[in-house]
């Protein structure tokens, strides 16, 4: 794992599973759920390989028709937004996020800079939503989702910034104790789904790439375990 990212869940924040999510007018996010079919209203950064909007890889979206699919090897896929805020006020940051498995798994949310959720979870999960609170400090801040998934994928959807300060109503995602059921370990790149040129983003490997990607998750997991 990166220097400067904490393994497991982030000191001093909340997190949480959520039947339902804030009204659309309440969510300060562009383009929240990918539902453009690309990542308008994102900024892709770190490694902009092995990313996309799909329809169906590599699983189908928790809600809508897309949902977006991270699998850097080595270094993280980052996607970020910069939102109006209103320091002092209390946010609640949630999405929608599933995980296909891999010898390294790491996400991460940073808010302003500074980190306030991160995930490095061992097998896989299903969909499943979480959320994290977190205060203002200026008039603007960038939310980013980070990624790092050794060889499989993470997929991302239903994105969400509600100002709490401002609509009390909300109720926030935090409180995530339970992960969703296992499920089998897809693998990197080996099924292109059929709407590939839903992924104008997406970067798809030769079988020699797919390759050195089973050495590099086979090195790393060697070094973990040392």
């Amino acid at each position: 794992m990166k220097s400067g990212k904490v393994n497991g869940i982030a000191v001093a924040v909340a997190f949480g599973m959520f039947a339902g999510q804030a009204a659309s007018g309440e969510n300060l996010l562009v383009n929240p759920g990918f539902e453009t079919g690309t990542f308008a209203g994102w900024t892709p950064s770190g490694n902009t390989s092995f990313e996309g909007v799909s329809t169906s890889f590599v699983t189908t979206p928790y809600d809508g028709s897309y949902s977006a699919f991270f699998g850097a090897v080595g270094s993280y896929n980052i996607i970020s937004q910069t939102i109006a805020t209103t320091p002092g006020d209390n946010y609640n940051i949630s999405f929608a996020l599933y995980d296909g498995g891999g010898p390294f798994s790491d996400a991460y949310v940073d808010w302003g800079g500074a980190q306030v959720w991160n995930l490095a979870p061992k097998g896989t999960f299903g969909w499943t939503l979480f959320g994290v609170d977190a205060v203002a400090t200026g008039s603007a801040t960038t939310v980013s989702f980070g990624f790092e998934q050794d060889p499989s994928f993470f997929n991302l959807d239903d994105t969400s910034v509600v100002d709490l300060t401002q609509h009390t109503s909300v109720v926030p995602v935090n409180n995530t104790s339970t992960l969703a059921p296992p499920i089998p370990d897809p693998v990197k790149g080996s099924d292109c789904p059929g709407d590939c040129p839903d992924q104008g983003v997406g970067l798809w490997a030769s079988a020699a790439t797919l390759l050195g990607l089973c050495a590099v998750a086979g090195y790393r997991s060697r070094r973990r375990s040392a």
